[in-house]
């Protein structure tokens, strides 16, 4: 059980970004990693033993509904955030009709070299701008079968007949 100041998390998807998000909760005073899921129970287990979690499962609803989870990250594959979504919503855990907050996170503002550039803006080292455009890309290439299903940044185009 924790304590009333402490936020339980439900950690879901422990593969590229997952390990990255993960590190980075882990480091938040206040935060406690109650579960983390997924379908791969060595990811699971991995993140398990990164977060200090108290359980590792491939089952993203139990993780969800488990009693000391007050709040749920989702760093699964794209095509899966809608349904863990609702899941989270029903169970509780997010969204305005609920009265509870859901916050979609795709801007990277608090990556350091972001946060750098903005402080550099706001300071006025930089001169007066018009406009400004940032580029971020992983150090790695990510695999093939993560580019098949991502979803995200690079994508394919599917061709009938066509194998990938």
């Amino acid at each position: 059980m924790i304590d009333k100041e402490t936020i339980g998390v439900a950690f879901l998807g422990v593969g590229r970004m997952g390990e990255t998000h993960l590190r980075n909760i882990t480091a938040i005073s206040g935060v406690k990693v109650i579960a983390v899921a997924d379908l791969i129970a060595e990811r699971a287990e991995r993140g398990r033993v990164m977060a200090g979690a108290e359980l590792a499962m491939n089952d993203s609803a139990k993780a969800i509904e488990h009693s000391s989870v007050d709040a749920v990250v989702i760093v699964t594959p794209t095509g899966t955030h809608a349904q863990l979504i609702e899941l989270a919503v029903n169970a509780g855990k997010a969204v305005r009709e609920r009265k509870v907050p859901v916050q979609l996170g795709f801007m990277r503002r608090f990556d350091p070299g972001y946060a750098l550039a903005k402080a550099k803006i706001e300071a006025g080292e930089l001169g007066k701008l018009e406009t400004f455009r940032a580029l971020s890309r992983d150090t790695y290439p990510p695999s093939l079968e993560f580019l098949l299903g991502s979803g995200g940044l690079l994508w394919r185009r599917s061709t009938p007949g066509a194998v990938y």
